[in-house]
């Protein structure tokens, strides 16, 4: 009974959504696809001869990174709240990123992929799932030392998604991790115990753009105005001329044909 239940325990299903992987001793069995199974009913030889690897293939997966942010709990995250700033950054707790201007922001992103080749994925890393993760997380640093802290959280936060985006997509490509890159999230804030002077240099920025759209808009009806006086004396200038020449033109066609009749009698003229 106990060598049918032991052989029976080898039987195991993979389902429309996995991939999976049979290692013997620690080898996979099978060359090339040929070492993937499929959806189904399988056997193996039970643990610990042989050991089911299951791949979830269709699946999202997701990481976050781990560096460039805050330091928060496992309570926090979940009830989406946040530690009181302090009044200086605490380097042995909170991670944070160097910008091209040498200014200091924290930074956050989840990355969602989805595994196109479990045998890479697999095989080629004892865990994958964390060389994801640290490829996020130089991405994030990678792309931090190259824009400034206002393009980062202002000016080009579109263009630092792409750049942490188009990082991670490389350097899954260099290390042939078998995954494609669906969607990368990214937040970028600025150090929490300087907040009120970002949000006062945001205001600034709000009012700058305010007031130069307000002397824009009166430059515009100034301008405008000037040009509709200026059109108006074009305009009537050039009718005095027209009427101008018009009737000097006039007075000298009539001299003109005045002209034969002085000649052949001036003394009446």
């Amino acid at each position: 009974i106990l060598v049918v239940v032991f052989f029976g325990s080898g039987f195991f299903t993979v389902s429309s959504q996995e991939r999976a992987i049979i290692l013997r001793f620690g080898r996979p069995i099978g060359q090339g696809e040929d070492q993937l199974l499929g959806p189904g009913a399988h056997w193996s030889f039970p643990y610990p001869i042989d050991e089911v690897v299951k791949i979830p293939f269709s699946q999202f997966q997701t990481v976050t990174s781990t560096t460039g942010w805050y330091a928060t709990t496992p309570e926090m995250e979940a009830t989406n709240s946040e530690p009181p700033a302090g009044s200086t950054l605490n380097p042995a707790a909170d991670g944070y990123t160097l910008t091209s201007d040498t200014n200091i922001i924290h930074v956050r992103a989840t990355l969602r992929y989805r595994i196109n080749n479990p045998l890479n994925y697999v095989l080629k890393f004892v865990n994958a799932s964390n060389v994801v993760q640290s490829a996020l997380n130089e991405a994030i640093f990678y792309t931090s030392a190259r824009f400034s802290a206002d393009q980062a959280l202002r000016l080009d936060i579109l263009g630092f998604k792409e750049r942490i985006t188009a990082r991670v997509q490389q350097l899954v490509e260099q290390q042939a991790l078998g995954i494609s890159v669906e969607q990368v999230d990214v937040r970028a804030i600025p150090p929490r115990y300087v907040k009120p002077n970002f949000e006062a240099v945001l205001s600034a920025e709000v009012e700058r753009r305010q007031t130069n759209e307000l002397a824009q808009t009166y430059a515009n009806k100034v301008r405008s105005s000037a040009q509709g006086e200026a059109s108006a004396l074009v305009n009537a200038g050039e009718t005095d001329r027209n009427r101008l020449v018009q009737a000097v033109a006039a007075e000298a066609k009539y001299f003109t044909n005045q002209l034969p009749y002085y000649r052949s009698n001036p003394d009446v003229y």
